[in-house]
């Protein structure tokens, strides 16, 4: 997948500068947070891979400004059935009806399988607080924001993949949640992260999921 690809592209280079600049970021106080985290999301009570990314600023002791993004993958899954007449009429003639005058048409009816596709992106601004601790290589933190959430849906038939309809759905979402930060090496930390999420049409998500993250 082109975005799994991107993800793993995006933490090498992370990796490969902090390794390459050890002495330029260790020398500065943190203030700019860079993370990216591969993740489980459960929507509409089904279980999917995201993908999410934050960038945040330090502006107090432990208190950061936080902008998120949050891309879910709901992939394929059945949505019922559509009762469409079989065998479909031929095309009439120029004039719109047969030589006898008949409407051409079918009475039998063939339940045809239908599957949905869907994602959905999130993007939130808000606020995290690191609670204060003893040590400086583990930091459990609090977080929650507002923004908005794109839904982008597709209904296909099952058997040829033929397009029904395409929707998009644009609203509100809301987060909030926990985590940790350990240090790794310089400045280099693994995060694990569990998020609530509230997004319009009274959908609700979590997510739970892992990362990394530099700090410069």
């Amino acid at each position: 997948m082109l975005v799994t690809r991107a993800w793993v592209l995006s933490a090498a280079l992370l990796v490969l500068g902090l390794a390459a600049f050890p002495e330029v970021v260790q020398a500065q106080e943190p203030r700019v947070r860079i993370a990216m985290t591969a993740a489980a999301a459960t929507l509409d009570e089904e279980a999917d891979f995201a993908l999410g990314g934050s960038v945040g600023y330090r502006f107090a002791r432990g208190f950061w400004f936080e902008g998120e993004v949050t891309w879910i993958d709901q992939g394929r899954r059945p949505a019922g059935a559509l009762a469409i007449p079989y065998p479909l009429p031929p095309d009439p003639p120029v004039s719109g009806h047969p030589a006898d005058g008949t409407i051409p048409g079918g009475s039998d009816v063939d339940p045809v399988a239908v599957e949905r596709e869907g994602t959905v992106l999130v993007g939130t601004m808000g606020l995290r607080y690191e609670l204060p601790v003893e040590t400086e290589r583990f930091r459990p933190y609090l977080a929650g924001g507002l923004g908005l959430n794109q839904s982008d849906e597709e209904m296909r038939l099952t058997e040829s993949g033929a397009v029904l309809e395409k929707s998009t759905h644009t609203g509100y979402a809301f987060n909030a949640g926990a985590g940790v930060g350990v240090r790794l090496i310089g400045q280099l930390w693994a995060d694990l992260d569990a998020r609530y999420f509230r997004l319009s049409r009274n959908r609700n998500s979590m997510r739970l999921g892992g990362g990394l993250s530099i700090r410069f």
